[in-house]
This record gives structure tokens, C-alpha cells and sequence, in this order.
């Protein structure tokens, strides 16, 4: 885990990746030893891997969509399914991840082109430990029920090979965390799938996102974790630890001293209030706004002389402290209405 001086924690009621960062995902490729590599465009990727290789198709679903991020990462490994791991042992793809983060460590979104229920529940307990997002596809109505991972999302879906989860991507990631739901989205490329309404029901009732054709439109469904949070949600909450966390540190930096007074507790304070405001803003919209415009949060510092002497010889600014409305989404809608003469 990366030293910081500044901890922030966000609890959510209902190592720090880069503003860009937060729209590049990596995908895991299990189809041998591939330096951690960043590419722009599918044609690059293909002078790496070949076109008929699940990595290529997995980074083209990915590309494929209207207005992807300008980046994503591929670190490739020897995957064995079968090698032997001591019990509570990391396995090769989680062993492979752990070196990878102390070295490449500014993506957010994690894909891999291993997509067999063991994998994709090892991938999803690992990505719990992080703050990031896992995405992965699976043919089996059954696995849902077996994951509740709350960084973890679970794309159901007849045809894993199309590789809805990296379309899905590719469609949102480009846009700010918070700015958008991850429901309704078109993908192109991807087929809806033919579920009763009560396999639907049953997906949903586990968290499970599909691709559903709804009035004439092909759209993703839920967006949601496999806890029940929404990913735009989630997402915001890691944005909004780590952009505070470098705001607070930059001030400590760039400063040659930020006195231990009511001085410097208040630039402490309006450096926090400043990332807040950004939350609220049209390029975000993960807080929530009152009817004057005004952001739904409150902040609160103490003054010096209510800090005990201990945090003080410590150097330690204790109970910076804020609360705010989440903004989400409108998801469904009730109209009822009388016709009379």
C-alpha cells in the first residue's frame, strides 16, 4: 500500500488512481507474458495480439463504442487453471495483480479474458481489497447468486465471447464519475439477450446486470454492483477519496508550513470544501443540490483550543468531518393518470 500522511474514509450509507486513470481499464490476459502496456487505439493492440486472440476481442468491444476512454492497459501472464495453490494462497491471477499494482497502478477498471466461475469469484473477493471495479461476463444464471462483492459488477449474458463487460466500458468509463448511470446504455456490437421476465427478475433480485431490448431500444440494465450498490455510486466514492486525499496533501506539500492554528486548520477545511463543491457541480452531479442550486453537505472543523494535547504534540488535525446527499439517478417511473370526459 502506498505512504500517505492523509487518511480519508467515506462511508457509504444506502492507492489513489489519477483524474485520467479513473476512466482506463487493464485487462488480465492469460495468454502469456505481456509487459504492463497502454494503448490508444485497437490498432495497436493488434501489433501485440493477435486478432483472433480473446485479448484482441476483448480490447475491440472495448474500442467498438461510440466515445471510449483514450487509454486501456493489458498486462499479460502463464495462466494454469489447474496449478496447485496452498489454501488462503493468492492464485496466479491474483498473485500476477498484486506485483502489478506496486509498480502500474493507475487504472480503475479491471477486466480479464478468464471468465469461469472460479476466476471471476477469485477476481471479485480480490477487488474488494481495492478501490476499483471488476467487471466480468457470465453465461450461468446460477453464479449471481454466489457473489456479492460490493466492487464487483456481473454482466449476464448469453454470449460471454462479445465481451459485454469491456463494450459496457467503453460506453461509460469517458464520461466523470458520478456524471452518468450505467443504466440504459447502448452497446455496440452486443445482441440483447431473450430472458423470460422471471429469469430477468431473478438476475436483478441477485444484483446481475443484462442487456435487454426494452421499447424498441437496446439498453444495459441496472447498473449495479454485486452488493446492490449502483456503480455510479461506487465509482463516485473512490473519486471522491482520492481526489481529496491529493488535494490535502498538495496543501502540506506545497506549503513550507501549515501552522497548527485556526489558520491552518480553515485552509485544511476549504481545501476539503473545495472538492465537495466539484462534486456538486454539472460535471459531476454526485452530490445532491437543493432548490437555490446549493450543495447538500456540511463540513465541519475544529477550532485548535478543542483538540486535546495529545493530537497536537502528535501533529495529528483530527474530526474534519462532512456529510452530503447523494445525487443518483432516476431508474424507474410511476405515472398514473385519470382520462375523463
Amino acid at each position: 500500500m502506498a505512504y500517505s500522511d492523509v487518511d480519508v474514509q467515506i462511508t457509504e450509507e444506502s492507492s489513489s488512481v489519477s483524474e485520467q486513470g479513473f476512466g482506463m481499464p487493464l485487462i488480465l490476459s492469460t495468454a502469456g507474458d505481456h509487459e504492463y502496456t497502454e494503448y490508444s487505439e485497437i490498432s495497436e493492440v493488434e501489433s501485440d495480439f493477435d486478432t483472433s486472440s480473446e485479448t484482441y476481442k476483448q480490447a475491440e468491444a472495448y474500442f467498438y463504442q461510440d466515445e471510449p476512454p483514450e487509454r486501456i492497459a493489458i498486462y499479460g501472464i502463464e495462466y494454469n487453471p489447474d496449478a496447485d495453490t496452498e489454501p488462503d494462497e493468492p492464485t496466479e491471477l491474483t498473485s500476477a495483480l498484486n506485483e502489478l499494482i506496486e509498480r502500474d497502478d493507475d487504472w480503475y477498471f479491471l477486466l480479464s479474458v478468464e471468465q469461469g466461475d472460479e476466476e471471476i469469484k477469485e477476481l471479485s473477493s480480490w477487488i474488494d481489497n481495492h478501490d476499483k471495479l471488476y467487471f466480468a461476463v457470465t453465461d450461468s444464471q446460477e453464479l449471481p447468486t454466489e457473489i456479492e462483492n460490493e466492487n464487483a459488477i456481473v454482466f449476464y449474458h448469453s454470449e460471454p465471447s462479445t465481451y459485454p463487460d469491456a463494450a459496457w466500458i467503453g460506453e461509460c468509463a469517458g464520461r466523470n464519475p458520478g456524471s452518468q448511470t450505467w443504466k440504459f446504455k447502448n452497446l455496440n456490437g452486443i445482441e440483447p439477450v431473450d430472458l423470460s421476465l422471471t429469469e430477468i427478475r431473478d438476475l436483478h433480485d441477485n444484483y446481475a446486470n443484462t442487456y435487454l431490448r426494452v421499447k424498441g431500444n437496446n439498453q444495459t440494465s441496472n447498473g449495479q454492483t454485486a452488493d446492490g450498490s449502483y456503480i455510479d455510486i461506487k465509482r463516485a466514492i473512490h473519486w471522491l477519496k482520492a481526489r481529496m486525499g491529493e488535494a490535502v496533501q498538495e496543501v502540506l506539500v506545497s506549503n513550507d508550513k501549515v501552522a497548527f492554528d485556526n489558520d491552518g486548520i480553515s485552509l485544511i477545511e476549504s481545501t476539503v470544501r473545495s472538492i465537495l463543491k466539484q462534486a456538486v457541480s454539472d460535471d459531476y452531479r454526485i452530490i445532491a443540490r437543493d432548490n437555490d442550486g446549493n450543495g447538500l453537505f456540511t463540513l465541519s472543523a475544529p477550532n485548535r483550543s478543542d483538540i486535546n494535547e495529545s493530537d497536537l504534540e502528535d501533529r495529528l488535525l483530527p474530526d474534519i468531518e462532512w456529510e452530503a446527499t447523494i445525487a443518483g439517478a432516476v431508474h424507474n417511473v410511476e405515472i398514473r393518470g385519470v382520462l375523463s370526459y
